[in-house]
């Protein structure tokens, strides 16, 4: 699995699934497995993780999975001082072994994280130039090129990478490639066959909650629903899966469910884009001081991200009624609300930022022209060749 902005937010650079992750740690095998890494257990990842570095300081590759680890942390919590610490970790790496992939595909994903495409697309090629089955950087750079808008480049990237490097990581990234052209069609199958080969409940998760988020976006909800519902049938704690399951229910009329299902996200990850989705509910419940409460949070989030990326205290001003940029009867899509700079928060998971189990993220911007028709062909270890 992917150890994104995201991910919308996030999401969100790195693919894997756990061969990379056990390569990158020669050392730590025994403290930190790789399925402790790339599977959720993130925290203990991190500790033991430092406590590795603390006995071994001159081991690259604990240095280059602990930033990784640190970025796809961020992704979960929302702290964005996470990234500094992920920083840090990469540079050591890559100073104990310069130009390794393991680290390279490490910047690929923070760049991702903070919304610089065009940096994650540079380490990523770097890294496939020493690595070139690398996971990670083979999925950073499918989602690079997918928020820059060079569709066609992203649905041969994403050609590239399952002919190398077959498996669910990116089948999902063909599949949202596919989507974004308009092939819905093949980029169900995708999925369907990627869910048929899932290999445990994490996976499961993450394919079913990326299948519902694709039949949300064609409208089919009531399709959508039993997808999330097999998600969390998996894991009844996969964040994107429940928010995913209350915008379905937004939009079939469930304002209530769709409340109740948004504050149990919130309650254990208070990030904008469902802080903005559980505000606007309440607005139309006719509860407008909850709405404010809700905004409010945004507001002081982004203040407290922008502190902190200036090395500042966390100074903030939580303002009255709508976070910065929102606007009344705005299209309610995935990019409603960012973090600091004007950049996107996806409502979706996402693998854009290939931190974490995400599922695609919409691109953040629409480049200008049509959208490129649907002329790649579908990845070979899908189609049984």
């Amino acid at each position: 699995m992917l150890l994104a902005v995201a991910m919308t937010a996030g999401a969100v650079a790195v693919g894997g699934d756990g061969r990379d992750a056990a390569r990158a740690v020669p050392g730590v095998s025994r403290a930190v497995s790789a399925d402790v890494v790339v599977r959720g257990d993130l925290d203990t990842a991190i500790r033991s993780l430092r406590a590795h570095v603390r006995e071994q300081p001159r081991d690259f590759g604990a240095w280059a999975t602990l930033g990784l680890a640190q970025v796809e942390r961020a992704r979960t919590d929302g702290d964005p001082s996470r990234y500094a610490r992920a920083e840090r970790a990469l540079a050591r790496s890559l100073a104990l072994r310069p130009g390794n992939d393991q680290a390279l595909a490490g910047q690929a994903a923070l760049a991702a994280a903070r919304h610089d495409f065009a940096a994650a697309l540079d380490h990523a090629e770097s890294a496939l130039e020493r690595n070139p089955y690398s996971e990670r950087a083979l999925c950073s750079r499918i989602d690079a090129l997918v928020e820059l808008g060079r569709y066609e480049e992203a649905a041969k990237a994403a050609t590239v990478a399952d002919r190398r490097r077959p498996g669910v990581p990116v089948f999902t990234r063909y599949a949202y490639v596919r989507e974004l052209r308009g092939d819905v069609r093949t980029a169900r199958r995708v999925l369907h066959q990627a869910l048929d080969t899932a290999a445990g409940p994490a996976d499961v998760a993450y394919v079913a909650t990326a299948l519902g988020n694709l039949e949300r976006g064609q409208g089919r909800y009531g399709t959508a629903l039993r997808h999330y519902a097999r998600a969390l049938a998996a894991d009844d704690a996969h964040l994107p899966a429940l928010e995913g399951r209350a915008r379905a229910q937004a939009a079939e009329g469930d304002r209530a469910g769709a409340i109740t299902t948004l504050e149990l996200v919130v309650a254990r990850s208070p990030l904008p884009g469902p802080l903005v989705a559980l505000g606007e509910l309440y607005e139309d419940r006719g509860d407008r001081a909850k709405a404010r409460e809700q905004y409010a949070l945004v507001d002081a989030w982004t203040a407290l991200a922008r502190a902190r990326r200036r090395g500042r205290g966390p100074r903030h001003r939580a303002r009255r009624g709508r976070p910065r940029g929102h606007r009344r009867g705005a299209p309610r899509g995935p990019h409603r609300v960012g973090p600091p700079g004007g950049r996107c928060t996806p409502r979706t998971p996402s693998p854009g930022r290939c931190t974490g189990r995400d599922a695609p993220r919409r691109p953040c911007r629409t480049p200008a022209g049509p959208r490129p028709p649907a002329t790649a062909t579908p990845p070979s270890s899908t189609t049984g060749a």
